[in-house]
């Protein structure tokens, strides 16, 4: 039989107990009595007196985690009565609950509210804010962080950093390892990829210079928010947002973008706000937001909301003539054609009539063929707008600046210029 260098439970029992634990009521994560599950620790404890305990009325010691906690813990219940009205007064008071504790329950490594704020901020306890930053409770700003301080883990969860000199994001990751909102708001770097960190929820990257989003860029799992407007970005591959199924905003503004392909965004299933004001694209994917349930879509270039979800808001200023279907759509353009067919057979007549009769009245004959014929070239310029309609479809309105700027726009062009005629 082993022997009990403490005090036993029971007379030649080997379960023991410290004689710390003598009239201290405790229980274990199952809720059974510990250190001895019979209470022989508790026996005889009327008269004892309890150190930072809650003393029951003539009976054993009770954490004061237990006290206002909806439970008799107490054997006359006296832990859940008129004592849950008063304040804490000289006692730490837990957050969101009536539980109160001695100040030696707080910052002991052991959790005793029920949201464990007692041991939130001992961490900070003694700890020295980096040279060239700026420190409050969790929150921490950087003009420029040192590369000794690069090498330690520090617990701040907001971080601030500007003028970081080339600080990588993996980097400052593994220095604040606790960090849940990162900002980096010109702070000169030019690039983020490949980014991975599973605590982050808000990243703001704006104003720096940033040229390239490489595919499957980042592995932000809890990210919420992402904010890379006014950097130097000109592509987004079709994986760039891979891995970041809870965005809900994402904001690319001012970036010198030309294209937003197919499935640029589409893993993107919590999607709700996407910023993309002061950037006029040249392609635009039909597809880009398929199967997305977005709130917003902000946008200068108004071609964007011929895209957007149909149960989605569009910023835009879209044109009243402008149609999101082709360069021509099909009431206008049978419209035109009915009324150009009409006059280009007038004109035509016109000119016949006069080319016959111009003998009796050469001069004026001559005059109004040539007026007739000037005319009868806006049939060609609306015969041309038909070409490209042809041309460009269903398209049209996802590459009308492709259009404005290519070679199908030659021939309007020069017969607008030389003639002056489109004015």
């Amino acid at each position: 039989m082993q022997t009990c260098f403490q005090v036993p439970c029971r007379q030649g029992h080997t379960k023991c107990y410290n004689v710390s634990d003598i009239c201290s009521y405790k229980l274990d994560k199952f809720h059974h009595l510990i250190p001895c599950r019979t209470g022989e620790h508790l026996q005889s404890c009327s008269g004892f007196s309890c150190n930072a305990m809650f003393k029951c009325n003539m009976s054993y010691c009770i954490p004061w985690a237990y006290v206002c906690d909806q439970k008799y813990d107490c054997p006359q219940g006296d832990d859940e009565m008129n004592l849950c009205k008063v304040n804490c007064s000289d006692m730490f008071k837990c957050k969101n609950a009536n539980t109160c504790l001695h100040m030696t329950n707080v910052c002991d490594n052991i959790e005793d509210c029920p949201l464990g704020d007692d041991e939130f901020l001992c961490i900070l306890h003694n700890l020295k804010c980096p040279i060239n930053c700026i420190c409050f409770s969790f929150a921490i700003k950087c003009v420029n962080l040192l590369a000794k301080y690069l090498l330690k883990k520090l617990p701040h969860i907001y971080v601030h950093i500007s003028a970081g000199y080339g600080v990588g994001i993996n980097v400052l990751s593994d220095v604040f390892h606790h960090v849940i909102i990162i900002m980096m708001h010109n702070s000169g770097i030019a690039n983020i990829c490949p980014m991975s960190n599973k605590a982050v929820k808000s990243l703001d990257f704006g104003e720096n210079q940033i040229d390239q989003m490489a595919i499957q860029c980042f592995f932000l799992p809890h990210a919420q928010i992402l904010k890379l407007n006014q950097n130097k970005i000109k592509t987004i591959h079709s994986m760039s947002f891979h891995n970041l199924s809870k965005l809900i905003l994402l904001n690319l503004a001012a970036n010198p973008l030309i294209s937003l392909p197919d499935n640029a965004i589409v893993s993107l299933e919590h999607i709700k706000v996407v910023n993309v004001l002061f950037i006029w694209f040249t392609h635009i994917g039909r597809e880009v937001f398929s199967n997305l349930k977005i709130d917003f879509v902000l946008a200068t270039d108004y071609h964007i909301c011929c895209v957007k979800p149909a149960e989605s808001t569009c910023v835009a200023n879209v044109p009243w003539h402008y149609s999101c279907s082709k360069l021509l759509p099909h009431p206008y353009k049978m419209v035109l054609t009915i009324i150009s067919l009409f006059f280009m057979m007038f004109v035509l007549l016109s000119i016949l009539l006069h080319f016959v009769i111009r003998k009796s009245g050469a001069s004026f004959s001559i005059t109004i063929i040539a007026m007739n014929v000037n005319e009868l070239s806006l049939f060609v310029y609306y015969l041309l707008l038909l070409i490209n309609d042809s041309i460009f479809g269903e398209r049209f309105p996802l590459q009308e600046l492709f259009w404005k700027a290519g070679v199908a726009l030659l021939p309007q062009y020069w017969y607008c210029i030389i003639p002056f005629r489109c004015n």
